[in-house]
């Protein structure tokens, strides 16, 4: 059996883009070693990454407790089981309108059994490449700023999204150390949980952001954060959140400003720009 596999052209056919012009909540959630994001606005609910395995059970009482019921589009940035890992329990927990990924395949048991749980449960599957864009809600554009074309290296690979709300604009990298066109925005997602494979000055002085976030677990075997990393970040003046350090980060966008939200040791810290 295969999955149903639906061009891109195709989308536009799906009715996913909400008549809506609610606040921007992004959620940049606590999985560990892991990438997980979660986008909301007007009722909708569209999920990038789903962390480890190991987190599952935390990742899908997160999306509850955030009233998430069903997610419109959820997009796996790229096959490793660090976002990957916890797709099969969210794809078991919650109706899904969408999968997307960037159409790399593994012979990981993880992925095979995501892709044949895409079939079993006749979910609509597309593939995207760079200059594509993803339907979600009228006010925000979602543009695919990686791959151009599939090198087989999974990281390089990653689908690199940027998310705009008006004046907001968000770039999340997966793992990926670059991307095409106008990569500009307030709100970075740090590449590779903050390795040394991406961030350079060069990247920054192109996105230009206000705030970083680093997914990254606590004690982790890999160094991430890398010391290299950090202070490229610090150089630029750039804020930094850390999930191992602040817990989940959430930013709010009204189209005009943002609010950077976390809680840290039990207490709210707040942003506003």
């Amino acid at each position: 059996m295969r999955c149903r596999f639906l061009p891109f052209f195709l989308l536009l056919l799906l009715s996913l883009v909400g008549c809506v012009n609610a606040e921007l909540t992004v959620h940049y959630i606590d999985v560990g070693q892991g990438d997980a994001e979660l986008l909301q606005s007007g009722g909708h609910n569209m999920l990038i990454d789903a962390g480890p395995a190991s987190a599952s059970s935390k990742l899908v009482f997160y999306l509850k407790n955030a009233g998430v019921k069903s997610l419109d589009v959820v997009v796996a940035t790229h096959p490793h089981e660090d976002h990957i890992g916890g797709m099969m329990a969210v794809l078991n927990a919650f109706p899904v309108k969408l999968y997307i990924d960037n159409g790399e395949k593994t012979t990981t048991p993880t992925y095979k059994n995501l892709m044949k749980k895409l079939v079993s449960a006749n979910i609509p599957y597309t593939v995207v490449k760079t200059g594509a864009t993803i339907p979600f809600v009228n006010r925000i554009s979602i543009q695919v700023d990686n791959p151009g074309s599939l090198t087989g290296d999974l990281n390089a690979d990653s689908i690199v999204l940027k998310v705009t709300d008006n004046a907001e604009k968000f770039l999340f990298m997966g793992d990926a150390a670059d991307g095409t066109g106008d990569l500009s925005a307030q709100v970075l997602k740090v590449t590779h949980h903050g390795s040394n494979s991406g961030t350079s000055k060069s990247f920054l002085n192109k996105v230009n952001p206000e705030i970083a976030i680093i997914e990254v677990g606590s004690g982790n075997d890999w160094g991430h954060p890398t010391k290299t990393t950090l202070k490229t970040l610090q150089s630029k003046g750039v804020k930094i959140y850390r999930t191992d350090l602040n817990g989940n980060i959430v930013v709010r966008s009204n189209g005009n400003s943002y609010t950077d939200l976390t809680t840290v040791g039990g207490v709210n810290t707040q942003t506003n720009k």
